[in-house]
């Protein structure tokens, strides 16, 4: 099991990553899984967690396609960011700072959960059994896991 410093140092690189421009994660659009996944799934808008939504994309256009959606991160920089990018767009999202394996998630319960590439850094079913639990109890998470740069290999994994 992780200590709390454990997790703490894991969390940091992301935060410095963001400060230094170093994110060869961030697409500057939703993820086209995403897109694909709430087209061609019969998911109705509602509320949807966007976990580890770094600048927002996902969250951003969630929330242009009538969910209410939710974004958090654990990196201040990236929380910025994607609160500049909707206002520059003119759409009300709700972002937060935080760790979402240890805090609390305002607006809770979420009928949908999208992770794209944030859950396979940790890899505690306890823990994330409980963050599913203090979620919501029926809920859908999707993943989408980035393996390998600048070739893109994805998974998505789906737990109902």
């Amino acid at each position: 099991m992780q200590s709390d410093s454990e997790h703490r140092d894991c969390l940091m690189p992301f935060q410095e990553r963001y400060k230094s421009g170093n994110t060869p994660w961030e697409i500057h659009r939703a993820d086209c899984n995403l897109i694909n996944i709430v087209q061609n799934t019969p998911i109705a808008p509602c509320n949807v967690l966007d976990i580890g939504c770094g600048t927002g994309s996902n969250t951003i256009w969630l929330q242009q396609h009538g969910f209410n959606a939710i974004g958090v991160d654990s990196s201040e920089v990236a929380i910025d960011r994607a609160r500049d990018k909707a206002h520059e767009v003119n759409v009300q999202c709700d972002f937060y700072v935080l760790d979402f394996l240890r805090n609390n998630i305002p607006d809770a319960p979420f009928n949908f959960a999208f992770d794209r590439g944030c859950f396979h850094h940790f890899l505690e079913y306890d823990k994330l059994s409980q963050f599913a639990e203090k979620t919501s109890l029926n809920w859908r998470i999707f993943s989408v896991h980035n393996i390998k740069f600048p070739n893109v290999l994805i998974s998505i994994c789906l737990t109902l």
